[in-house]
């Protein structure tokens, strides 16, 4: 483990507690700032709470899970998928973040929720190992911010009348709930 900055807070009622819910489960970080916030379609899930900050001081918002258990990670995103959000996943670029994007796939295919991932390599191929969403910030914010605004921007969720229509005409959705970008 290591040092972490910050105490994560509980909404209990019309109170804030420092701590853990009644189900011992940490809330996502940044899941309070998002909750009364437009925030659209998708939310972006990224390693470490150094990067969900430095994507909200980009101006677009992020979350992470504490612990990286799979019971926090299914709860982030059963959260996700009742505010009828999709969520956008950036692992770093690093062996256990590859890990780390294969059970949030594996997690969200068993909550239902649907997620894309994106690759950190994508945004700079000569990122060196370890490399995150921050650093991509830290280098060229402006043009990371409108790449994933103009990614985001696809529909990555189709409506529940799409799903509908096109499971009339055959498709199976339980197949894609996760795929690379």
């Amino acid at each position: 483990g290591y040092h972490k900055d910050f105490f994560p807070y509980i909404k209990r009622g019309n109170r804030w507690k420092i701590g853990r819910a009644k189900s011992g489960v940490w809330p996502p970080y940044r899941w309070y700032d998002l909750a009364n916030t437009s925030i659209g379609t998708a939310i972006l899930f990224v390693e470490g709470e150094s990067c969900a900050d430095a994507v909200l001081s980009a101006g677009l918002f992020a979350i992470t899970v504490q612990q990286w258990s799979r019971v926090e990670i299914a709860h982030a995103l059963r959260l996700c998928r009742e505010q009828d959000l999709s969520v956008v996943y950036m692992a770093d670029n690093d062996l256990p973040g590859l890990k780390k994007q294969e059970m949030v796939c594996e997690l969200a295919l068993q909550e239902g929720v649907y997620v894309k991932t994106i690759s950190v390599l994508d945004f700079d191929p000569d990122l060196p190992k370890r490399g995150d969403i921050k650093d991509l910030l830290d280098h060229n914010q402006e043009y990371v911010v409108q790449r994933l605004l103009s990614m985001v921007d696809i529909p990555i969720e189709a409506s529940a009348t799409e799903r509908e229509a096109s499971t009339a005409g055959g498709a199976d959705w339980s197949a894609t709930r996760c795929c690379l970008w």
